[in-house]
């Protein structure tokens, strides 16, 4: 097996296979063609990789449930649980304001603006003293 992973879990999946044996991973923004042809050559011809997929392939197969009754067996498990609230997410229960971090916004913006009157102010008063304030009286 030949593996490009492009996403989230493809990236482990493949390291996972190359380092059990039965599989070779390729970068394929990197990898030239005749880099290719090689390692697919490589992966047809080396009677490891087929001898290690066979292997997983007979764990899996040996495995005492299959997937789809092991999740049968968690679904009705859970039905019969009442919807084991404890693994609902927190996230759901979240008012509008803080699932969407509105109340840290909010008080991020007002820092900010206090921050920049008071840097205004300190501005005005440093330009103030360096340039100095006229004194001068009106003459009439």
């Amino acid at each position: 097996m030949i593996c490009s992973p492009f996403f989230a879990d493809q990236f482990d999946n493949a390291r996972i296979a190359k380092r059990v044996g039965f599989a070779e991973t390729v970068n394929l923004e990197t990898t030239s063609a005749e880099e290719f042809v090689s390692l697919i050559h490589k992966v047809l011809t080396q009677s490891s990789y087929r001898e290690s997929a066979a292997r997983i392939s007979n764990t899996i197969k040996r495995l005492p449930r299959t997937p789809v009754k092991e999740a049968a067996d968690w679904v009705e498990y859970t039905q019969a649980q009442g919807g084991l609230q404890y693994l609902r997410p927190r996230g759901l229960d979240l008012p509008f304001y803080q699932l969407y971090l509105l109340d840290i916004l909010f008080v991020a913006f007002v820092i900010l603006v206090v921050g920049l009157f008071v840097i205004r102010f300190l501005l005005k008063a440093i330009l103030k003293c360096l340039l100095g304030s006229s004194n001068k009286e009106k003459v009439n």
